[in-house]
C-alpha cells in the first residue's frame, strides 16, 4: 500500500508540473502555415527540447515543467526566428511557461530569406572564375549608415554565382579576387550598382544579376615610418584605404599592407590604381588613435616613401555649470570623448573629473570628437558645446559648460508584454521594453511607441515611421525634467495593416 502511495503521489506531482504548450508557425508574407519547421524550447541548463510543425503550421511541445524559457523557430530559406527579439539575429526575451502562459497558444510569423545569382564578366563579355561576391545590407547605428555583410558566394568556371539565407533590406554588392591569366594585373574591388542600392524583400529570387569586370594594373607601394620622439616604430600600424569607401568597410576594401615594427618599413603589393589614405595608427593597451592621415594617389608604382607621424594631442579643460543650472559636485562627474567619422574599433574615454571640475585625456588625434558628461549613476547631464575638433584648435583655457541633468522618462507600455519602445522623431533609436523602462532624452518634442513581438527593420522606412507619428506619444521635455508616461503599444497585426512592401 504504501509504495502504491508514493507511485500515485509522484504521478500526481508529475502532472501537476508537467505542462503543455501548443502554437503555429507562419510566413510572415502570406500568411500560409510552415510546415517541418522546428521549434526549440530551452531553458538556462540542460538540452533543449525540439518539436516540428504539421502541415497546418502547428506544434506542440509536452511534459514541460515551469520556468523560464528560450523560444527558437529553424527552417532552411528562413531567418532564425527568436521569441521576443525586435531585431531577427538580435537577442530575445526569455518565455515565462506557467499554468496560465500554457493556455494561451503561440504564434510565430517567421520571415522568407531571399537568394541572388548571376554571372560575373569581364570587359570582353568572359566569365570570370574564383571572385568572391558579398551581399552587404545597409543599416543605421548612432546615426550613421553601417554595413552588414549578410553573404557571400564565389564564381564558377563559368560565371555563376549565388546568395542565399538573405534577409529583407537595402543591399549593395562588392565583388573580390576573380583569377585573371595576366601577370600584374587585377580586377579591383567593384561596387553593384556603382552607386545607390537595390532593396530586397521577403522570399525575393534575383536571377541575371550581373556584374561586368574590368581588369587594372597592379601596383606596389613601400616605405617607411619615422615615429615622433620618444615613440617606437613598434607602437604603430600603417593602413591604405580607398579614399571613398565607406568606414564600415574598410576591412573588405583595403589593400593588405605588412609592416615590419623593428625597423618601420611597410608594403603593399598588388594595389589597383586609385585615391587613397594612408594612415598611421598609434595602438597601444590606452591609445587607439590616427596620427598621420594623408591623401596619396596611387597610378603607378609608389617606392621609398617616408612617413612622419605626428605627436598626439591632449585634451586638458574644466567642467564648469551653465549660468541657472543645479550645483553638482564635480568630483561624481565623468566626460567621455568619441571620435566622429573614424573607422578604428573603438576611440571611446571615459575619464573622471577632478574636484575642482579639471580633467585631462591624452594622446587624441587631430580629429573630430563628441563630448558627453554623466555622473557616477550613468545619468547623462546636457553639454553646451557637445562637438569639438581638435583639428582646428581650441580656447585657453578651455571650459566645458553643462547644465541640468538630461530629461528623464520613465515608460509605461499600454500592453504589458510590449518588447521594445522606439523614438520616431530624427534618427531612430529602438530600446528593449521592461516594466521600468527609463530613457534619457534630449530636451524637445519626442514621438514614442511600444511594440509587440515584430521586426523593427520596418522602422528604417521614413514612409512607415510617418504613418507611426500619428499613433505615437508626444511629449514636450525640458532639461531637468522626470516624467512617467504611458505609451501606445502597437501589435504585430496592426503593423502588417501598413503594408509595407516588405
Amino acid at each position: 500500500m504504501q509504495s502504491l502511495a508514493i507511485s500515485l503521489f509522484l504521478l500526481l506531482s508529475f502532472k501537476l508540473y508537467a505542462l503543455e504548450v501548443s502554437g503555429k508557425v507562419l510566413d510572415v508574407s502570406t500568411g500560409k502555415p510552415i510546415y517541418k519547421a522546428t521549434v526549440f524550447f530551452g531553458k538556462e541548463s540542460g538540452v533543449p527540447i525540439g518539436v516540428i510543425t504539421d502541415r497546418e503550421g502547428a506544434f506542440k511541445a509536452q511534459d514541460l515543467s515551469e520556468g523560464l524559457y528560450m523560444i527558437a523557430v529553424a527552417l532552411k530559406g528562413y531567418m532564425p526566428y527568436i521569441h521576443g527579439a525586435p531585431i531577427p539575429q538580435s537577442p530575445g526575451r526569455p518565455f515565462l511557461l506557467n499554468e496560465k502562459s500554457a493556455e494561451n497558444p503561440l504564434l510565430f510569423r517567421i520571415i522568407p530569406t531571399a537568394a541572388i545569382s548571376g554571372k560575373i564578366l569581364d570587359a570582353d563579355g568572359d566569365p570570370v572564375e574564383w571572385l568572391t561576391v558579398i551581399a552587404l545590407r545597409e543599416t543605421e547605428r548612432s546615426g550613421r549608415t553601417e554595413w552588414l555583410q549578410q553573404g557571400a558566394g564565389r564564381s564558377d568556371p563559368e560565371g555563376n554565382y549565388s546568395i542565399s539565407e538573405l534577409p529583407p533590406g537595402k543591399y549593395r554588392l562588392l565583388t573580390q579576387g576573380g583569377r585573371t591569366p595576366f601577370p600584374n594585373k587585377l580586377f579591383p574591388a567593384t561596387w553593384y550598382p556603382a552607386s545607390g542600392t537595390f532593396r530586397i524583400h521577403n522570399g525575393d529570387k534575383l536571377p541575371n544579376t550581373n556584374i561586368d569586370l574590368r581588369l587594372a594594373t597592379a601596383h606596389r607601394l613601400s616605405g617607411r615610418l619615422i615615429p615622433p620622439a620618444g615613440d617606437e616604430a613598434k607602437m604603430y600600424s600603417v593602413r591604405l584605404m580607398p579614399r571613398d569607401a565607406p568606414l564600415t568597410l574598410l576591412g573588405l576594401v583595403n589593400p593588405s599592407v605588412t609592416m615590419r615594427t623593428s625597423t618601420g618599413e611597410f608594403e603593399a603589393k598588388g594595389v589597383p590604381p586609385g585615391d587613397y589614405i594612408l594612415q598611421a595608427v598609434r595602438e597601444d593597451m590606452f591609445t587607439h588613435e590616427v596620427a598621420l592621415r594623408m591623401n596619396l594617389s596611387v597610378f603607378s608604382d609608389q617606392l621609398d616613401l617616408l612617413i612622419g607621424p605626428r605627436p598626439l594631442l591632449a585634451l586638458a579643460g574644466k567642467i564648469e555649470m551653465a549660468k541657472g543650472s543645479p550645483t553638482v559636485d564635480p568630483g561624481k562627474l565623468q566626460i567621455t570623448v568619441q571620435a566622429i567619422d573614424t573607422d578604428l574599433a573603438s576611440t571611446v574615454r571615459p575619464t573622471p573629473v577632478d574636484p575642482d571640475g579639471a580633467f585631462r585625456i591624452d594622446n587624441l588625434s587631430s580629429a573630430r570628437y563628441r563630448l558627453s558628461v554623466n555622473d557616477l549613476a550613468g545619468v547623462p547631464l546636457i553639454v553646451e558645446t557637445p562637438e569639438i575638433d581638435l583639428g582646428q584648435g581650441l580656447p585657453n583655457p578651455f571650459v566645458l559648460r553643462v547644465s541640468a541633468t538630461m530629461p528623464m522618462v520613465k515608460l509605461r507600455a499600454a500592453n504589458p508584454g510590449a518588447a521594445f519602445v522606439a523614438v520616431l522623431n530624427g534618427p531612430m533609436k529602438a530600446f528593449r521594453q521592461t516594466a521600468s523602462t527609463v530613457l534619457h532624452l534630449e530636451p524637445g518634442r519626442h514621438s514614442l511607441l511600444t511594440f509587440g513581438d515584430i521586426d523593427v527593420s520596418l522602422l528604417s522606412d521614413p514612409a512607415v515611421v510617418n504613418k507611426l507619428l500619428s499613433m505615437a506619444k508626444s511629449i514636450e521635455l525640458k532639461a531637468g525634467d522626470s516624467v512617467e508616461i504611458e505609451v501606445p503599444t502597437l501589435s504585430h497585426e496592426q503593423i502588417e495593416k501598413l503594408n509595407h512592401p516588405l
